[in-house]
């Protein structure tokens, strides 16, 4: 099984998450962990600026990004659409919100089918969490999620532009 690590266009705010990542290596170490960096910041950079070497289980992601998808068990990510991509297509998404006093996810109320990290007792949890959802449970949140993020995405009306003017 494995996890997509999803990096953000950020180098200082990917490298972090990488550091963290590697600091608390054993929360992943029986997964594979892709690793996939914004099109605009190589990997091969983040990796160089790195306090920390990647655990062998991590291994930068050659694939494109439905080969990616496909294949993972959950996505982590931070600063970055790459969660609505995965809660999109069922897979359960983990915003890791480690290096900013606000928040800066792009799915900050949404509940189903995500959690939101800040600590590798919680990253645990999420895990466990995962693994324990049922086929029903799993469908009935990805419905959920996916209602939530469609409607992220819906036209203006005047009721929800009245917060606005």
């Amino acid at each position: 099984s494995s996890v997509l690590l999803a990096l953000d266009g950020f180098p200082s705010s990917s490298v972090a998450v990488l550091d963290w990542m590697s600091e608390h290596a054993t929360i992943l170490q029986s997964f594979k962990v892709y690793m996939r960096a914004h099109p605009n910041v190589p990997l091969e950079k983040l990796l160089a600026q790195c306090l920390l070497p990647m655990p062998k289980n991590y291994q930068p992601s050659h694939n494109d990004l439905e080969e990616d998808m496909a294949e993972c068990f959950c996505v982590l990510y931070c600063h970055t659409s790459m969660g609505m991509q995965a809660l999109l297509r069922g897979i359960p998404a983990i915003h890791l919100a480690l290096d900013s006093p606000l928040s800066d996810d792009p799915l900050e109320e949404l509940r189903s089918l995500k959690w939101t990290v800040n600590t590798p007792e919680a990253l645990q949890e999420a895990i466990r969490e995962i693994k324990n959802l049922n086929k029903a449970e799993h469908e009935k949140e990805w419905m959920k999620a996916k209602e939530f993020i469609q409607s992220y995405f819906s036209l203006p009306t005047q009721e929800a532009m009245k917060d606005f003017l």
